[in-house]
């Protein structure tokens, strides 16, 4: 459940949710990644009481190209956009050479 509240000029989401999405990667010693784990390997815990686990599901990989980049175009940065968009460009080079490598971490 989704609700915006009006409150002295100011917007305030509130967001209630009876389930999570918890994301991670589990690693062997060597950083392997382990990949045949299934909700019994987990205990989830919240104010140290045990949670329903609903499940494991795994994502499936993102493509570097589909991963938006927001970049602030307004009056109040335009003394720094050059910096900002050299950063831009330079974080999307680095994600295409890890690409190409095969190296995401």
């Amino acid at each position: 459940m989704t609700t915006i509240q009006e409150n002295d000029d100011k917007t305030r989401i509130v967001w209630k949710s009876h389930r999570v999405n918890i994301l991670l990667t589990v690693t062997d010693k060597r950083g392997r990644f382990i990949t045949d784990l299934t909700k019994d390997d987990f205990e989830v815990l919240e104010n140290k009481r045990p949670q329903k686990n609903h499940g494991v599901h795994r994502a499936k990989p993102i493509c570097p190209s589909a991963s938006p980049i927001l970049v602030d175009t307004s009056n109040s940065v335009r003394d720094r956009f050059r910096f900002i968009q050299e950063a831009a460009i330079e974080f999307i080079n680095s994600v295409i050479r890890r690409a190409r490598t095969g190296r995401w971490w």
